[in-house]
């Protein structure tokens, strides 16, 4: 996804309108933001400060930005006033996410389902200082692949209504997830980290795993399960790279889980090598270190992704601009999200993606124009009904895709 255009930005501000949001982000959550932001601040022209809001909020650190001006100090009242507002509002959704985790968690404790939750509750609950640093949107709670069709049954006994009428995209892309409205808020029932198939048969990753290494934490009073320290960083790293690391606040969630979480990086190294996405998490863990000085020693990252790959991406990521107006994604988070185990498989990857093109235009075409149970005909609903089937199938043979693409 695409850096949202920022109003009013020019490129000839990018490099202050850049250090200044890096070094701002950078300093959240730690004891002493330190003499540079104040510098910044103090060096900046009056257009640069004015655009920092838009500029946060394209990269969802609003709170982040405004929790260190307002120790800082010499932004003007707008500024923070336009900060505080997003920070009170994530708060805010937090508060809600949390009421509908309640309503949840019954649910599927009634049911005898094991859950987790993961991303933005966790993050929000005990990563960052407070709630409203953290913007994010949906509740992602995670079940056994063998306990999901269940999972689902029992949602949709409960009342939470499932979006989905046509069940033939989530047949083609094996979905690792189902949405559900719940008061607003979508709460996205997963079996799998890695929402596409198509996405997953490069990699080894077994949810039972994350399941036998789980960590209870507190999220708004309630005692969770959520992913153990290296997981986390695991996880956030793997979708950090699949989306390019665009957004800056996925470097910090890397950032902060590690200085607060102090996992075992060669564990994580371990295990980023046995689900064949060491390179992806390696490119992740580098670019946080590069905008935000994550503290993770050279030889992690050289282990995971080798030394050669991150300075073309470092280099490449260089001519990115925080700003872009581009529709199409900046350079650098093009090629973050190229990286595969190796030259080789990124070129099967590229031959299979250009192969799988068509059929996805194909999906996103029914996607588009919707699926109305109401006025189709009696052979499409028995299609539509064999393709629920066929999905809940994929789901529980989810073994075989261990095994597929394994060379």
């Amino acid at each position: 996804m695409a850096i949202p255009r920022v109003p009013g930005f020019r490129r000839g501000a990018a490099t202050s309108s850049k250090e200044l949001l890096f070094a701002t982000t950078a300093a959240a959550c730690h004891p002493e933001p330190g003499t540079r932001v104040s510098q910044l601040v103090e060096r900046a022209a009056d257009s640069v400060i004015r655009d920092l809001p838009a500029l946060a909020a394209a990269h969802r650190v609003d709170g982040c930005v405004h929790a260190v001006l307002e120790q800082t100090g010499g932004a003007a009242a707008e500024v923070l006033q336009r900060l505080a507002a997003a920070r009170r509002q994530a708060a805010t959704h937090h508060l809600l996410v949390r009421d509908v985790l309640a309503r949840v968690a019954p649910v599927l404790d009634g049911a005898g389902i094991p859950w987790l939750v993961f991303k933005g509750p966790v993050l929000s609950s005990s990563v960052y200082c407070d709630p409203g640093m953290r913007r994010y949107s949906d509740l992602d709670v995670l079940v056994p692949p063998e306990r999901f069709a269940d999972a689902v049954a029992a949602m949709e006994r409960a009342g939470f209504e499932n979006p989905i009428t046509s069940w033939a995209p989530q047949a083609y892309f094996r979905a690792g997830a189902i949405a559900f409205d719940v008061g607003g808020i979508s709460v996205d029932l997963h079996w799998h980290v890695v929402y596409k198939y198509q996405d997953r048969r490069w990699h080894h990753i077994d949810p039972e795993q994350l399941f036998a290494r789980r960590r209870t934490i507190e999220v708004g009073g309630r005692v969770c399960s959520t992913f153990d320290d290296v997981d986390t960083v695991f996880h956030l790293a793997l979708h950090a790279a699949r989306e390019g690391c665009e957004h800056l606040v996925w470097l910090k969630d890397i950032e902060l889980a590690i200085a607060t979480g102090q996992p075992d990086l060669d564990e994580l190294v371990r295990r980023s090598r046995e689900a064949r996405c060491a390179p992806a998490i390696g490119i992740a863990l580098a670019r946080s270190k590069w905008a935000l000085g994550t503290d993770v020693p050279d030889d992690i990252v050289a282990a995971l992704v080798g030394r050669v790959w991150p300075r073309i991406v470092r280099a490449v990521a260089s001519f990115d601009d925080v700003g872009s107006t581009r529709r199409r994604s900046s350079p650098g988070a093009w090629i973050t999200r190229q990286t595969r185990m190796s030259l080789p498989r990124t070129a099967i990857w590229a031959a299979r993606r250009v192969s799988d093109h068509h059929a996805e235009r194909r999906v996103d075409r029914v996607l588009r124009h919707g699926f109305d149970p109401h006025t189709c005909t009696p052979a499409e609903l028995a299609r539509n009904e064999a393709d629920r089937v066929t999905f809940f199938a994929f789901v529980r043979d989810w073994r075989s895709e261990l095994t597929t693409n394994s060379g």
